[in-house]
């Protein structure tokens, strides 16, 4: 469970308040804490990095942002040392990994990919910033909209057969 915090929310928050948070969201254990390293400041990360030691918690952190902010927020914090040891680049993501991405996740949601969708999802990719993994998605989320609606309108019921038109 991942739990998405506007930066100014985490900011303003007491640590006792985000260890609350992270213990009870809707009755379940937060596994990893997505910051937006967009203005968090330096004293909060050192609370949020407390609190997800080992000894303390059981869930990660990532932050995610532009590189060069990451890099200037670990390089502020001495207690982020070695904490982040992977990383991944959006930026330098192939259009083939986002297809896969995409398809992946409408099988997640229980859709099968028709034919002539890769090629289509290759000219909506064209569209948009490399690696924008999210607008990939609301893309995708659009498109099974488009195909439950044309599925309902001819008369099928679960078929969840994406096609090219529904992009």
């Amino acid at each position: 469970h991942v739990w998405d915090t506007p930066v100014e929310a985490l900011n303003d928050a007491s640590a006792d308040a985000v260890y609350t948070t992270l213990q009870g969201i809707e009755g379940v254990t937060v596994d990893l804490l997505d910051v937006k390293t967009t203005d968090v400041t330096p004293e909060k990360l050192k609370e949020v990095l407390s609190l997800a030691e080992p000894t303390a918690n059981d869930f990660a952190v990532i932050l995610t942002g532009e590189a060069d902010s990451i890099k200037k927020l670990l390089a502020s914090v001495k207690e982020a040392e070695g904490k982040f040891d992977q990383q991944v680049d959006l930026t330098k993501i192939e259009s083939s990994d986002m297809i896969r991405i995409a398809k992946a996740y409408a099988k997640q949601r229980g859709y099968r990919s028709g034919d002539n969708v890769e090629g289509k999802l290759k000219n909506v990719l064209m569209a948009m910033e490399s690696g924008n993994v999210d607008r990939l998605i609301t893309n995708v989320d659009e498109a099974i909209a488009r195909c439950d609606n044309r599925e309902k309108a001819d008369g099928v019921t679960n078929k969840k057969l994406l096609l090219a038109e529904d992009f």
